[in-house]
């Protein structure tokens, strides 16, 4: 982390990715129960799902 502080002074791209890892250092929760209350119709993509979707996508271009 200390590479990082002193590095952001002189390198643009550092000093992004420094404000990002602070901002990322604790996990960030969604809460989808008022998203879900509003749009009660709106089907929630598994992780594996979206993986395998990823994947299919770049083998096959589809």
């Amino acid at each position: 982390m200390l590479a990082f502080r002193l590095g952001r002074r002189f390198v643009e791209p550092l000093d992004e990715m420094y404000e990002l890892l602070v901002r990322y250092r604790a996990d960030n929760v969604f809460a989808s129960s008022k998203f879900a209350a509003r749009f009660p119709e709106f089907r929630v993509t598994s992780y594996r799902e979206g993986v395998e979707r990823i994947l299919r996508v770049a083998e096959t271009g589809l």
